[in-house]
Formats: structure tokens, C-alpha cells, sequence
């Protein structure tokens, strides 16, 4: 693959101080103290492998200039010239080895020692060693380079080398000059201040409640010579102020500049840049403030006042026709449950209060009753089925205990009942009890912690027996540690699932233990989630593990499984499931509930089913370059295709095996969609397809496009493909050898994260939206011409949401302010737009003279006439 060089090395940007650990390694800008000499190294790869071109310069002219067989992670430049530097071979991420080079003035390799590196015995920790902080002491002739092999030290000696040789040292040990009592939590910034011979570090610390930060000079045996204790830096307000001014520490660094014998600290406690002159060199140096400036790092940008640009607005269009069809018994639904027969019972929440309604296995109704809301509100109950003529409802209500209540409610009369001595309890399940009353299972406690609760009432809300466990976490499975679900069987006794340690736990109606089963032994494979329990019936169980509905003793041994699956051959999603004592399993959600067989066979639909009626919750909208509008559904998962008039053209129903999230189709010349499949967990799985949708076509065939695409959107053969890591863009086309890469910023930074993009009808420009640059910068617009030449780049200053572009505009969301930049001018600088309220998709007319708006909240097209001049 031919990759296309961005960078421009008059575009690269001075980057002082220690090296960012984020797994890109950015082009940067190392300078001598005394400013003459400067190393611009750009590597080959974002990720740090593969060598790296460099250049230096002294006093502007060019001195030397070579590839390096490695790309160095950080380095630092002498007032002679020398350059002593470290570098990952694979990168920061991959094993390879820590290599550390010295270079004479001329850019010839004077040292270069190679150590392989090793697993990290944190998990998830990347190899080691690797290298941190580093410190150049060019009148020294010494470099000091921390070592983060040793993992859990954080005060260990540092390795020590010899700049002009790259001969290794004896170790230095910088001595912790902090109060007694504190502990070091980390090393914030380190740098060498050249001419006073010292070495200046930040270490944060910690002691009781206090959080802060040591500033600290010390000379090359590692004493300190001069120290400035902050012990309450990050302290004031609540824990995220002191979060906020840590996580600013981490991000910008501590020491602000560092040049000849002075340096600059930030401290923001005080909210300023606080300048120092050190006078004299080594052990009798003297430290004296000079001055003192307001600064923040994180301080909010002036906000601009864009001008205002006034748009006529040419009409609306309505996507579709609006339903007309009467609601019928399944809907609003927030609880299913089982009356006798095989009846099923709903509750539902309407605008106008709750309603119990009964229905035959058909969705015919039985019985309609509206009930009294608990304390007059309807909101934030969650209900369960106690059986016959009972429900039960529950108000939860996280820290506030006292809002902790349940009622018993008689369907009968639509009356509600306060059971008193469930009062506090976070209530997880509610059974009815053989012989009366109820067991509820729940937990009790506050903000300090909570121990989880079995709670027998009788009929008339009063307390029989609990069972609470304590606070520290159980060792057996008498205790309560994790309790998903409740059923009782027919002698009284109580299955509870424990869904964290997969076990079930039986306690007698007394609330005595009667023995416990751990699935992943008495199965032949170990469950996945299990998460629903309930009594076949007789003495046996129905468990709903994930997908699967389990068959099993009372014990826990498995008689039979089976996987749920819709008639497309789908998993099956249990939102909220049940299973009856016949073993049918349901489950629901406002619109439509669904019943299996014990078979797994899909048995009944009641209700409206995803896609059934058009779009039932839209999330997503974009205008192709067709002119058409395509509106996702997230329920359905399908996209729905609309020409300009609002008629709807066809629908992109989704697979069994389809995407399942968000996701740009490409569009073909003749108009067809095609939806990417489901997306690898690993970049070097098999070549990714999709599916192919046209007009009158609602099941799309399969079709294999090669690589790995994200997101696409090209018209015709050649097509822009985000690659996997979403961080560079390709230009795909039919020759392999025509394919080109855009993988850097036009000022020649890797990019970070592809948050959108979009490309001109034309073909003519790429337009990319970048985000997460490291040190909080950005976002950044920038912009490639139909080749992926890099044209230009602009910091963004204002939010930056969905990205569209015409021939002339691109256009930006920020909430409902319409972000618009006039390409055809020579300064890139927006003219803002406000939109009524509502949930706003931006697109271009396919001429580019219209701005779309799509109104996701109504399904309309709001069309504006953009200027000409």
C-alpha cells in the first residue's frame, strides 16, 4: 500500500518536557538548553516501531540528516549536539526491546543498547521495561533514564549513562525529600535545569486526606539541594476538584519550562505559573522566586461570537407516512406475569395511570381493571407477580432509604397496601409465600454499604423472619453474596440464584439453609449469565441462562437446554424475561411480548414486533449522495430508505449475523445500500462483507467488499474505508496498487481517533472530524483533497458533532447550533445557525445549494436555501 506523506517538516511542533505514554507516537521537536540545536523526528508508524526520519538543525542551518533504524520515544539534545534518546523496536504495546541510543553531534551512533523486553505481571500491563521520565544533564555528561521495570517501586534508583559514550553508569537514586508521613503516589514531570548542574522533579504524595505535590532540586549523588513542599495542591472542594487538578498534572505536566539556570512550576492551588532563578551550580545552589503569573491549562477558551447567518427555510418533508392503526392490548407494558390457565397478566403505565390487564395466550382480553398509583405516582415502580388476585410493587431509591417502600396490590379492586416491614429495603425480587404473606429478596443498608436481605411478611406486612448476611463478602454458600433471582417451590422451601458465583442456594420456608449448588460443576459446561430462576411447576426449575432456557432439578443438575432464537435464526434478547410453570418463556418490553416454547420454538408475538410499524425509536439519520435519506432504527436495527419527497423507497432489515450497532452503509452508483456485517473483534480476522440492499429487496445478499471496513462512503468503484482502530483512512480502489492511505493530520500528527467523515458529491475532498487527541486539544477539522493530499487543518473551538460536506460547506452539530465553514475562503472561520429544538442529522442536498436537517424527534426534513455568494 502506497502511503501518502503528510508531513511538512516546517509543520512540526516543539513538544518540551517528558514524553506522553499513550500508544501513538507523535512527531516531535527535541531542543538543545541553549535553543541552537533542534531534532525534528518523525516516525515511520503511529504506534513507535520501524525507524523514523530525523533532521537537525544548528542555528537554522541543517547539520545532518538520516533515518534511524528506531523511532525515539523521547530524547534530549546538548549544547554540543549530542543526542541521547530511548525507543521501542515493536512499539509500546509489543514485546521487541527497549533500545537506548547516543549520537554524536554529526548524527553518527555512537551507543546502542538493546534489552528485550518482558511480560508485565500486571494484568493488562504492556511489556517491560520501558522507559519514563528522562533527564539530559549535557554539562554533566550524564543522562538519567527511569526505569519502570520494577513495577510496584516508584522511588527505585534510575538507570544512569554516560551521554558521549553511552557507557551505563552506576545507578542514581534520587532521594525522596518529602514530609515523613507521606507516600509517593507518582512522579508528575522531571527536567534537567543544564546550567545549575541539578535535576528538578515533581513527585505527588499523599498523607491521611491531604493530596499534594513535592517539588524538589537534586544533584547528581540525588540529594536535595532546595525543596518546596505542597502537601494540599490538589485538595479544595469535593474529590472531583482534586481529581480534575491531578488528572491536569498528569495531562500538562507540572514543570512549565526549564531553560539555562531558572524554571517555571504550576501551581493549582494558587492558579499560577510561579518563576524560580537557581544561583550557583550543584550542592551550593540558592533558589529564589521571581515572579508570579495567573494560569490555568484548562481555562476556557474565549468564546467567539460567529456571526449569525439567516437561512430561508424551503419546506418540510415528512419521512413516511404516519401511523394510523389503533393501539391494541400490548403496549406500555412494564410488567408480565402468569394468572391460572396459562393467562397472561400486564401491567401498564399510561399517561393517564396504571392499568392490570388479562389476556388469553392469543393477546385476546379478559379482563381490564385501572389501578391506584401508590402514593399518587406511577413513576419509578418496578412490579412484580404475586400470584392469583396480588401483585406487588416496589419503589426503589438508591441511598434514600426512607423512599424505600412496597405495596400489595389487589387487581381485584385496583387498591394498593403498604407491607411496613419492607420499609428501606432495595427490593431485587418479590414472591408470594406458601401458606401467606411474601418473601421479599432485596438489600439494606446506606451510602457506607449494604448487606444483602431474605425477608419473610405475612398478609398484613409484618416481618416473620429475615435472613441478612454480613457486610464482608462469604466464603460459602449459606450466605448471600449476589442475589439475581427468587422462586419458591411447592413445599414452602426458597431457590435463590446467585448469578456472580453461578450457584443456587435453597433455604427452607423458615428461612433455614438447606444446601447450595455451584452450576459450573454440576453442568457438563459452565453457564454463561444465568439470571432468571423459577419452579416448573412440580419440583424442578427453569433457569434463563443468557440466551439458553434451562431445564433442571432443584439441585442444579441439568436435564435439558435450549437456545433461544428468533425465526431469522437470531440469539434471542431476553430484556425482561419470565418463565411459566409450563416452561414457556416470555419476555417483554413496552411495545411487545413474545412467548417461546420449552423447545425454543417462537410461539407467540403480541403487540408490535421491531419494524413492524415503520420506525419505532430512530437513532441515527444521514443523506446519501443519491439524495436520498436514510433513517436507522435501533430497535429494528434496519435502515430505512426515503427519496426527497418523503416516501419511503425500501427497507435494509438486519441479520442474524448483520451489525448491530450504528454503522454509514456504502452507496453504489446504481443506489444500492450495503450494510457492513458484523465487525471483528480482531484486525486479522477474515475480510469483512455486506449486505446488499435494493428496492423491493427487504433480505440483502451477502456481498465481500475486502478489508476491514468501519464505515464507508464512496459512490462508484473506489470507495474511503475507516480501517480497524478507526485511527487512518484508506482510498480504496480496483487496482491494489492504486490504494493510498491518509493516516496523519495535514500539520502531521498521526491521527488519533476518526470520530466522523465525510467526502464531497464530487469526489473532489475528504473532510475528517479527529478526536482524543492526547493533552486535550483539539478537535480538529481536517481536510484532503479527492487523492488524499492533505490541504488543511483547524483546531475546532467549538463542539463538534455529526460531520457533513457539500462541493463548498462543511457543516457541523453542536447541540442545535449548526456549525457552517465556507471552503471556498481562504480563512476558515464558521457563520452559526440555529435550529429549532428537537434531535438534529445534518446533510447536503446532493447539488450542495440546500442544508437537510432531520428532525429525528418527528421524522421531518427541515430543507434551507445556503448562500450563493
Amino acid at each position: 500500500m502506497l502511503v501518502l506523506s503528510l508531513l511538512a517538516t516546517c509543520a512540526l511542533l516543539d513538544s518540551p518536557g517528558p514524553p506522553t505514554y499513550a500508544d501513538v507516537l507523535q512527531p516531535a521537536v527535541h531542543v538543545s538548553p541553549s535553543g541552537e540545536w533542534r531534532l525534528e523526528v518523525d516516525p515511520s508508524r503511529r504506534d513507535g516501531s520501524g525507524p523514523a526520519s530525523c533532521r537537525m538543525t544548528c542555528g537554522g542551518e541543517l547539520a545532518w540528516e538520516r533515518e534511524l533504524p528506531v523511532s525515539l520515544w523521547d530524547a534530549g539534545v546538548t549544547d554540543e549536539g549530542r543526542v541521547f534518546g530511548f525507543a521501542y523496536s515493536e512499539g509500546l504495546r509489543r514485546y521487541g526491546t527497549l533500545d537506548v541510543l547516543s549520537l554524536d553531534s554529526s548524527g553518527e551512533v555512537v551507543a546502542h543498547e538493546v534489552e528485550p523486553r518482558h511480560a508485565s505481571t500486571f494484568m493488562s500491563g504492556w511489556p517491560l521495561p520501558q522507559g519514563r521520565e528522562l533527564v539530559v544533564q549535557g554539562r554533566l555528561d550524564r543522562a538519567f533514564l527511569r526505569d519502570f521495570d520494577r513495577e510496584t517501586s516508584r522511588d527505585g534508583p534510575w538507570r544512569s549513562y554516560r551521554v558521549s559514550t553511552g557507557e551505563r553508569l552506576e545507578p542514581w537514586q534520587p532521594r525522596w525529600p518529602g514530609a515523613s508521613g507521606a507516600s509517593i503516589a507518582s512522579i508528575l514531570d522531571a527536567r534537567a535545569v543544564a546550567d545549575s548542574e541539578l535535576t528538578l522533579i515533581a513527585w505527588s504524595c499523599s498523607s491521611e486526606a491531604r493530596h499534594g505535590v513535592c517539588f524538589a532540586l537534586l544533584d547528581v549523588s540525588g540529594d536535595a539541594v532546595w525543596r518546596l513542599d505542597r502537601a494540599t495542591e490538589f485538595d479544595g472542594g469535593d474529590a472531583d476538584e482534586w481529581m480534575r487538578r491531578r488528572d491536569q498534572a498528569e495531562r500538562h505536566g507540572m514543570v512549565l519550562a526549564a531553560t539555562g539556570a531558572s524554571f517555571d512550576l504550576w501551581l493549582p492551588a494558587d492558579g499560577q505559573r510561579v518563576s524560580f532563578a537557581v544561583e550557583g551550580a550543584g550542592a551550593a545552589a540558592h533558589v529564589r522566586e521571581t515572579g508570579r503569573t495567573a494560569y490555568d491549562p484548562a481555562a476556557a477558551r474565549v468564546p467567539h461570537a460567529w456571526p449569525a447567518l439567516e437561512l430561508s427555510e424551503l419546506g418540510v418533508v415528512g419521512l413516511g407516512e404516519p401511523g394510523s392503526e389503533e393501539l391494541g392490548p400490548v403496549h406500555d407494558v412494564v410488567a408480565l406475569g402468569f394468572g391460572a390457565e396459562g393467562r397472561l397478566e400486564l401491567i401498564r403505565a399510561e399517561p393517564e395511570g396504571l392499568r392490570y390487564v388479562e389476556l388469553t395466550r392469543a393477546g385476546d382480553v379478559l379482563r381490564e381493571v385501572a389501578l391506584a398509583a401508590p402514593e399518587g405516582s406511577a413513576s419509578g415502580l418496578t412490579w412484580f407477580d404475586g400470584g392469583g388476585e396480588r401483585w406487588f410493587a416496589c419503589r426503589r431509591a438508591g441511598a434514600d432509604t426512607s423512599a424505600r417502600r412496597t405495596w400489595a396490590v389487589d387487581v381485584a379492586t385496583g387498591n394498593a397496601r403498604e407491607l411496613r416491614g419492607a420499609r428501606g429495603v432495595e427490593v431485587q425480587r418479590v414472591i408470594a409465600r406458601v401458606g401467606g404473606g411474601c418473601v421479599l429478596l432485596g438489600s439494606i443498608g446506606n451510602a457506607n454499604g449494604s448487606r444483602e436481605l431474605l425477608l419473610a411478611l405475612d398478609d398484613a406486612g409484618d416481618e416473620l423472619w429475615s435472613r441478612g448476611e454480613s457486610y464482608e463478602a462469604p466464603e460459602e454458600l449459606d450466605t448471600l453474596f449476589a442475589p439475581a433471582d427468587l422462586c419458591a417451590l411447592p413445599d414452602g422451601s426458597l431457590v435463590v440464584l446467585d448469578t456472580v458465583r453461578t450457584a443456587l442456594q435453597r433455604f427452607s420456608a423458615d428461612g433455614a439453609f438447606l444446601g447450595g449448588a455451584e452450576l459450573d460443576r454440576v453442568w457438563e459446561s459452565a453457564p454463561e449469565y444465568p439470571h432468571r430462576v423459577s419452579n416448573d411447576g412440580a419440583a424442578g426449575l427453569w433457569i434463563v441462562d443468557d440466551e439458553t432456557l434451562v431445564h433442571a432439578t432443584q439441585d442444579g443438575e441439568r436435564l435439558a437446554a435450549v437456545e433461544l432464537r428468533y425465526p431469522n435464526g437470531a440469539p434471542a434478547e431476553l430484556y425482561d424475561s419470565s418463565v411459566a410453570p409450563d416452561g414457556t418463556l416470555w419476555c417483554f418490553d413496552e411495545r411487545v411480548v413474545l412467548g417461546w416454547s420449552a423447545t425454543g420454538e417462537l410461539l407467540h408475538v403480541l403487540g408490535s414486533p421491531p419494524g413492524a410499524t415503520g420506525i419505532d425509536e430512530p437513532d441515527a439519520a444521514w443523506v446519501d449522495p443519491l439524495g436520498r435519506v436514510l433513517v436507522h432504527d435501533d430497535r429494528s436495527g434496519a435502515w430505512h430508505v426515503f427519496d426527497a419527497q418523503g416516501g419511503e423507497l425500501f427497507v435494509c432489515e438486519q441479520g442474524r449475523d448483520d451489525f448491530d450497532a450504528f454503522v454509514v452503509p456504502t452507496i453504489t452508483r446504481a443506489g444500492d445500500v450495503l450494510v457492513p456485517l458484523e465487525e471483528p473483534f480482531e484486525p486479522l480476522d477474515p475480510p469483512r462483507t455486506h449486505r446488499r440492499f435494493t428496492a423491493g429487496s427487504r433480505a440483502g445478499a451477502a456481498v465481500d467488499l475486502g478489508g476491514y471496513a468501519v464505515q464507508t462512503l464512496r459512490r462508484g468503484e473506489g470507495r474511503w474505508v475507516v480501517t480497524s482502530g478507526a485511527s487512518r483512512m484508506s482510498l480504496v480502489r480496483p487496482a491494489p496498487a492504486e490504494s493510498l492511505e491518509v493516516a496523519r493530520r495535514p500539520g502531521g500528527h498521526w491521527l488519533r481517533r476518526v470520530a466522523a467523515f465525510a467526502l464531497a458529491p464530487d469526489d473532489a475532498r475528504l473532510a475528517v472530524l479527529e478526536v482524543g487527541a492526547y493533552g486535550g486539544d483539539g478537535p480538529w477539522l481536517c481536510l484532503y483533497d479527492g487523492a488524499g493530499a492533505p490541504e488543511r487543518e483547524l483546531e475546532l473551538r467549538h463542539p463538534a458533532g455529526s460531520l457533513c460536506l457539500s462541493n463548498r460547506w462543511a457543516a457541523m452539530l453542536g447541540q442545535r447550533s449548526v456549525y457552517l465553514y465556507d471552503l471556498e475562503r481562504e480563512a476558515l472561520e464558521p457563520a452559526t445557525f440555529e435550529l429549532p429544538e428537537g434531535w438534529w442529522r445534518l446533510g447536503f442536498s446532493p447539488d450542495g445549494r440546500e442544508l437537510w436537517a432531520i428532525d429525528l424527534q418527528r421524522l421531518r426534513v427541515h430543507r434551507y436555501r445556503l448562500p450563493t455568494e
